[in-house]
This record gives structure tokens, C-alpha cells and sequence, in this order.
């Protein structure tokens, strides 16, 4: 009786970049989603930061909820950055320098946050 041995050889070709990438895949991920909520958390503050703005600016009535709701979440936000420029104001609308300060500063805080943990973990610092 005669047996049936079935051998198969496969050869694959694998380059130096694959092979780093299927080592690296989970310290990459985690560093992408880290890098991914570090943009939505201040892309939250730089959304909250521009509605303030542009109330502040249309002289929006403070007295209804939502405005009240936004400027009052602002506030801890902004409050370091007043008295650098002083604020012009026409009747009920306000040019609140502060409040584009603030969102400066904290886009920049973000990207420097990115970029540290970038270096840190010897990636390229571009997330998204």
C-alpha cells in the first residue's frame, strides 16, 4: 500500500519594513490612539474656545443657557490669558484678545505634546 506525503514549500517575501511593523504593531497603535485623543481633547477646547470667540464677538445674549453654558466652560480656559491685550467692545459686542490668545497657546501645547511623545517613542509625530 502506498502512503501519500503531501510537502508544500512556500517562500515569502518579507522586506526589512514589514517585518519591523509586525513587531512594532502594538507599541504603534497605542501610540496613535494616544496621539488621536490627545487631538480630539484639544480639538474639543479649540471648538469650545471658538464659539466663545465669535458669541463674545456677536454680542450674544448671556442670559440664554446655551451662551451661558459655553462661557462659563470657557472661562478656566481663558482666564490666564487676560490683561496681555485689553479687550475693545461696541455696544454689546466684545473683541475678547484673550480668547484667541488662549487658543493659540493650547494649539500649541498640543503639538508640543505630540511631538515629546513622538521623540519618545522614535515615531513620526503625525497621528492622524
Amino acid at each position: 500500500m502506498a502512503t501519500r506525503r503531501i510537502v508544500s514549500e512556500e517562500i515569502a517575501d518579507t522586506t526589512d519594513a514589514q517585518v519591523s511593523s509586525s513587531r512594532g504593531g502594538q507599541n504603534r497603535s497605542s501610540y496613535y490612539r494616544i496621539g488621536n485623543i490627545i487631538y480630539i481633547i484639544f480639538g474639543l477646547l479649540e471648538l469650545l474656545l471658538m464659539f466663545r470667540f465669535i458669541f463674545l464677538l456677536l454680542g450674544a445674549n448671556q442670559a440664554n443657557g446655551f451662551v451661558n453654558f459655553i462661557y462659563s466652560l470657557s472661562q478656566p480656559f481663558v482666564a490666564p490669558f487676560y490683561g496681555i491685550f485689553g479687550t475693545v467692545s461696541y455696544s454689546k459686542a466684545v473683541l475678547d484678545p484673550a480668547t484667541i490668545v488662549a487658543a493659540v497657546i493650547y494649539a500649541i501645547v498640543a503639538w508640543v505634546i505630540i511631538r515629546i511623545a513622538a521623540a519618545a517613542d522614535n515615531r513620526p509625530a503625525d497621528p492622524v
